[in-house]
């Protein structure tokens, strides 16, 4: 039977609920899908992997779900990549939700006895007891630590007046993270081409252009789709007017 562990620690989750308690949510959920082998998932993720990106299952809007995602790779607790398929997370610190992978390994590979196993379970707990608080603090000081030189590689970015706002700032900070993620960082001269073409589009087909390509995994940054069934605040004397606007016809009449 599939199962996880909530290991006890009281440090942790005050650390993440304190910075964004959406990231707790999403920690759970990554941790709950990691695939636990053998070999690959019919979703293509590794051992310890999740696709992730259904921020609506989740009960979080696209916003806070991105939101959430960033706070955990400062934090340490995932690492992230774009596939055609959707955003994969790997879990990369299990102190809070452990998915047990290593002991379903064990079960499929019978590397260990009952008796091994006991011994270095019993072995693990002494030493966690003893070495719990030292770690935590080591921890929160190796994230903060992380997180400076993080934002130390960074790109020193001026957002023009038009997308000055929290919402779009942390958008672009995901793009900036998607774009060297995938080994493609951005240089001083994309990113004024891109907030000059960003600014045309108005801050929300912006925000929408940057999670179009995030969610695809582009390295450029493009007009939205357009999707049919979205509505739209317009009148049908509007909508036709915009459509022979656009080709070219001054007059409005078709």
């Amino acid at each position: 039977m599939s199962f996880f562990m909530c290991n006890r620690n009281e440090l942790l989750p005050s650390e993440i609920l304190n910075r964004n308690s959406n990231a707790f949510i999403l920690l759970y959920f990554i941790t709950m899908r990691a695939w636990r082998g053998p070999g690959r998932s019919p979703r293509n993720c590794d051992i310890g992997e999740a696709l992730i990106g259904d921020h609506s299952k989740m009960a979080m809007t696209q916003q806070q779900y991105r939101t959430a995602k960033m706070n955990l790779e400062k934090m340490g607790f995932i690492t992230t990549r774009s596939t055609t398929k959707g955003t994969v997370a790997k879990l990369v610190n299990t102190e809070l939700f452990d998915p047990n992978l290593d002991s379903y390994n064990e079960q499929i590979n019978g590397q260990l006895t009952s008796k091994q196993r006991a011994a270095n379970e019993q072995v693990t707990t002494n030493n966690n007891c003893k070495n719990s608080n030292n770690s935590n603090k080591r921890l929160m000081q190796t994230r903060h630590e992380a997180g400076r030189k993080e934002e130390g590689k960074r790109n020193k970015v001026v957002l023009p007046p038009e997308l000055d706002t929290p919402e779009f700032a942390e958008a672009w900070d995901e793009w900036d993270t998607h774009r060297r993620e995938i080994k493609r960082p951005l240089t001083e001269m994309m990113i004024s081409r891109q907030l000059t073409k960003m600014k045309k589009l108005g801050i929300d087909l912006a925000m929408e252009s940057i999670n179009q390509s995030i969610e695809n995994g582009w390295i450029g940054l493009f007009k939205p789709r357009i999707d049919s069934n979205r509505e739209v605040n317009v009148t049908m004397d509007e909508a036709f007017l915009e459509i022979d606007t656009a080709r070219g016809w001054s007059n409005g009449c078709v």
